[in-house]
């Protein structure tokens, strides 16, 4: 189970600002206790009490087909903080994240609600039973971006290693295989690495109870190891919903891509790509950027960017991530890739959308491309069961904006154990962190 840690939150002079600015008493900041830390003031709080349990939170019905106007906002739902444009800066927003590979258990205890069996089979994505693969050379050092395919007699899951020599595929397509509890008796088969040196495993070598397969390979079957690219994408809905938090997202966001360019420059070769999306019949669809090396051009690109359009609940997440997955120059050999997916609505649920958004998560996980969604306000529980089998079928994790900030109209709790409170800037770059070493 994870500990709570002190939760960081706004320094005291921000605070203090907001709290003018949003017009609050002083008697609504009476459960926050101030502390001081290495010369810096902050304000502890602990996490609400339907987060620290393992005991998933129970949400109302999901709107999934209706527009969300004022009308909408629950009465409880307090109204976003206001600031000027000079006044947003970086460490405001805050976050939690929650790993669903690494916490199973809790994963499986909400799949055994009617509720997320529904949207098992709303969006047709099955990740009760996995296969895990260790890849390590002959010393035992874990082998990163190497290939692996899960096959059955008529279709193969394909995925790659992160930086733990790991791989997690689901044949997510399959509901029978995630039915039973054990794959030995389906005529499935691994292959680790390729050409001459890749080792193939047979069914009865395979843990059906996300148990992990252990391959040893030669350290020179494949030279992507030794690559020290990162591609890191940013993709970003800015639909009118997102106005309440846009800004300080983008905040955010270019302090990301400055403290991890100023960190690794010399170790590693960093590449980034900014992409937004609307919805159809807005000014734009996608608007897409390619890679660059070049900082300056991708904060001007991200800094452009405004929230209009939308209209209904739904958008383009489905185009948007088609257009990032397949137009853009992935590096073939990378120490990671990394797409991290902000928004606050799911795609449209058509028969036609979801069998497309399969294909494109199956590709995703194929070039080893994370998908790390951060949920914003707005997100439902439907929703969150999407984005968190994206980040678990792309070797992701899910990370979700918290009230804790102040900022933005409410957060949906996340059906989740303990996790700790963060600012989004410190966990985004704690992120990326963990998957390039």
């Amino acid at each position: 189970m994870h500990q709570i840690r002190s939760i960081p939150v706004l320094l005291l002079g921000m605070l203090c600002m907001l709290l003018l600015v949003a017009g609050c008493s002083s008697d609504e900041n009476t459960n926050h206790a101030l502390q001081s830390d290495t010369g810096n003031q902050a304000l502890t709080d602990s996490a609400p009490e339907n987060r620290a349990t393992d005991e998933p939170v129970e949400a109302g019905e999901p709107k999934f087909e209706t527009d969300r106007g004022e009308e909408d906002r629950p009465a409880s739902q307090p109204e976003p903080v206001e600031l000027q444009q000079q006044d947003i800066e970086a460490g405001m927003l805050t976050a939690g994240e929650w790993n669903d590979l690494q916490e199973r258990n809790q994963w499986l205890t909400l799949l055994a609600q009617d509720e997320w069996r529904k949207y098992e089979q709303t969006w047709g994505m099955y990740t009760r039973q996995g296969i895990t693969v260790m890849v390590t050379d002959s010393t035992q050092q874990p082998l990163r971006d190497v290939p692996v395919i899960l096959s059955d007699d008529s279709q193969d899951w394909k995925g790659r290693t992160n930086q733990d020599g790991t791989v997690t595929l689901f044949p997510f397509h399959r509901l029978d295989l995630q039915e039973g509890t054990s794959f030995s008796n389906h005529p499935l088969s691994i292959t680790v690495g390729s050409g001459r040196k890749a080792v193939r495993l047979t069914s009865q070598e395979l843990n059906g109870e996300d148990g992990m397969v252990s391959v040893t390979l030669d350290t020179g079957h494949n030279e992507s190891t030794k690559s020290n690219t990162v591609d890191l994408m940013l993709l970003m809905d800015t639909t009118g919903s997102m106005s309440d938090e846009l800004s300080f997202i983008s905040a955010e966001l270019e302090d990301v891509i400055q403290r991890v360019r100023q960190s690794y420059e010399q170790e590693l070769h960093i590449r980034t790509s900014i992409n937004v999306y609307r919805d159809k019949g807005d000014e734009y669809v996608v608007r897409s950027f390619p890679f660059t090396d070049s900082v300056d051009q991708a904060v001007q690109l991200l800094n452009m960017q405004k929230a209009d359009g939308g209209g209904d609940y739904e958008e383009a997440v489905d185009e948007a991530l088609y257009e990032a997955v397949y137009e853009h120059e992935w590096s073939e050999e990378a120490a990671a890739r990394i797409c991290f997916l902000i928004l606050d609505a799911p795609p449209h649920a058509t028969s036609e959308t979801i069998s497309e958004l399969q294909q494109t998560v199956a590709k995703a996980s194929e070039k080893g491309i994370r998908i790390i969604p951060v949920a914003s306000s707005g997100v439902n529980q439907m929703t969150e069961f999407w984005l968190r089998s994206l980040a678990q079928i792309t070797g992701g994790t899910y990370v979700f904006l918290t009230d804790h900030s102040g900022i933005g109209h409410s957060h949906l709790p996340a059906s989740v154990g303990e996790y700790e409170v963060e600012f989004l800037n410190d966990l985004m770059v704690r992120l990326i962190t963990e998957y390039v070493h």
